[in-house]
């Protein structure tokens, strides 16, 4: 069996598809020989269903791999993962976390449960349509940009306004420089439903993560990591066709969710048309 070097953890792959695959744990042996085809394993996802997992070895260290979708985002603490070992006959469980992001279920991203067709005409006027992942009018394309690119963004702002919502809570929009820790920068508020805000330029760190806050207190970045239920709680579209825009500057349209472990997330708690130059999503 894997002696005492054995070491576990979570690493996720941001992946689409039907399934995501997750490594799940690692481990090291002194049995010869390494072979990968000497071990098998098993995982119970703490989400009542259970599956087998792949076992590969590079550098002398074996990974233990599977691929599951998980019907809610959340964060499972207690991921089961027993590994079989053929040549003694003995079996070892340990036990890992995942963190599951809506974009892995039907239940964020990938299913937005109500339209965002109203925002775009108000921004922008003109009929809209849904067109697969993104949305169309006469002249502009609304497209959606993938949930493993907005993570980190660069470019100085050139402009941020709010998009009139039906929300009720008072928002914040701001930034934390740098792809972890750092504080909340504000940049300026909306509150109430209908609420309307917005600034001109504002010289931006070379790399930050886009955030809001409001009177609820939590911080909600665009990194999921940072996010207290680890959730994706921001959706992107890039603007497309827009007349007269200067050379380096790209827009888009930014839906912030401020509800924490709901199934139904709809993003359109805080929205804001949000231009960049010489940047954008990261």
């Amino acid at each position: 069996m894997p002696d005492e070097r054995q070491r576990h953890g979570f690493e996720p792959r941001w992946l689409g598809g039907a399934g995501i695959a997750y490594k799940l744990a690692t481990f090291t042996t002194t049995d010869l020989p390494l072979k990968a085809t000497n071990y098998s394993a098993t995982v119970n996802f703490e989400d009542g269903r259970s599956g087998k997992a792949g076992i590969s070895l590079a550098n002398g260290v074996f990974s233990v791999a599977a691929i599951h979708r998980y019907a809610l985002p959340g964060e499972y603490q207690a991921v089961q993962v027993t590994i079989h070992d053929k040549l003694d006959g003995t079996s070892q469980t340990v036990a890992t976390t995942v963190f599951v992001d809506p974009s892995h279920t039907g239940n964020g991203f990938t299913l937005l449960r109500h339209p965002q067709t109203p925002f775009f005409v108000t921004a922008f006027g003109g009929t809209w349509r849904k067109v697969g992942r993104n949305y169309k009018n006469h002249t502009l394309t609304a497209v959606r940009i993938s949930d493993r690119r907005d993570t980190f963004w660069t470019g100085n702002i050139q402009s941020v306004s709010v998009i009139p919502t039906p929300a009720v809570f008072s928002e914040q929009f701001g930034y934390i420089a740098g792809t972890s820790g750092g504080s909340y920068v504000n940049l300026f508020d909306a509150t109430g439903a209908g609420a309307t805000g917005g600034i001109g330029f504002a010289a931006m760190p070379t790399v930050y993560r886009l955030a809001r806050t409001g009177q609820d207190g939590n911080v909600f970045t665009s990194n999921p990591p940072d996010n207290l239920d680890h959730r994706d709680h921001m959706v992107t579209y890039q603007i497309e066709g827009l007349v007269g825009q200067p050379s380096g500057q790209s827009t888009y349209v930014l839906g912030f969710e401020d509800t924490v472990d709901a199934n139904i997330y709809d993003y359109k708690d805080l929205m804001v048309e949000f231009t960049v130059e010489n940047g954008g999503p990261s």
